[in-house]
């Protein structure tokens, strides 16, 4: 089986992953489940064997979560890789950040994808983001009130991720999360929020537009730590994610600053 799950709203990706993955598990206890991000070709041919894999330790069924999948250059393995993907024995979900209600026309010419089912989770309106949070936010036993629902989700501008994070924080601060508690947990501008920096530490290739942004988080946010969790949660390439963890065991050890951590990965 295959799913293809993409869109621009990583955390109903994530959501909808977990949810196809927890299926399977529960079905075939025993699965193996490996993750692979496509930004490297050697990353492909590891997936291939996986994949194909017939040895004593990974027979049976297996399930893959890739990301990236479009990166890869050579035709051939692509090929490769749609063949390998009709097996029974295998589960393959692939979550990308590919906005467009359409997947790139490569991906979509191939047999896999023609033979998946299909998530797009790409831009909702206001009042269906409301709807939506207001059940994540009530599968977590936390207690919202409806106004404040619609202000975290206009303050954090479709950034759910974001937003379930503040509505976990703020519940420890209250039995019942209001309107004023709210308006009490910070300063809310959208032209320098956690969620455009995470965006732009990922998309930026060049130095000078990741120090743009970093300057405009220096003058509006102190969360340091916050900012650090938000990017490792919200990393989608193999590069940044080894930064990051690599960049948590200084912090974790007292070798840096969560601010001089990211500030390094961003030089560096």
């Amino acid at each position: 089986m295959v799913y293809f799950i993409w869109g621009q709203d990583a955390y109903r990706r994530q959501k909808c992953a977990k949810e196809v993955l927890n299926t399977a598990q529960k079905k075939y206890p025993g699965l193996t489940v490996k993750r692979f991000y496509m930004d490297e070709e050697e990353s492909a041919l590891l997936l291939m064997e996986f994949l194909s894999s017939q040895n004593l330790f990974e027979m049976g069924r297996r399930a893959c979560i890739i990301s990236e999948f479009d990166q890869i250059k050579d035709q051939s393995i692509i090929d490769k890789i749609d063949l390998l993907g009709e097996s029974p024995d295998v589960l393959m979900i692939f979550n990308e950040s590919w906005e467009k209600n359409e997947p790139p026309k490569k991906i979509s010419q191939l047999n896999i994808f023609k033979k998946s089912k299909q998530f797009y989770f790409g831009d909702v309106d206001f009042e269906k983001e409301c709807v939506f949070v207001k059940g994540e936010i009530k599968n977590l036993g936390i207690n919202c009130q409806d106004g404040a629902i619609r202000l975290l989700v206009k303050n954090y501008n479709k950034d759910t991720w974001g937003l379930i994070n503040e509505v976990k924080k703020l519940s420890f601060l209250s039995n019942e999360i209001d309107v004023d508690l709210v308006k009490s947990g910070g300063d809310y501008q959208t032209n320098a929020s956690f969620f455009d920096f995470s965006k732009g530490f990922s998309n930026h290739s060049n130095l000078s537009g990741k120090l743009f942004l970093w300057e405009k988080i220096l003058s509006t946010h102190d969360e340091f730590f916050s900012l650090f969790n938000y990017l490792s949660k919200s990393a989608s390439n193999r590069e940044t994610i080894n930064s990051l963890a690599s960049a948590d065991i200084k912090v974790k050890s007292g070798l840096l600053n969560p601010d001089q951590a990211i500030l390094e990965i961003i030089l560096n």
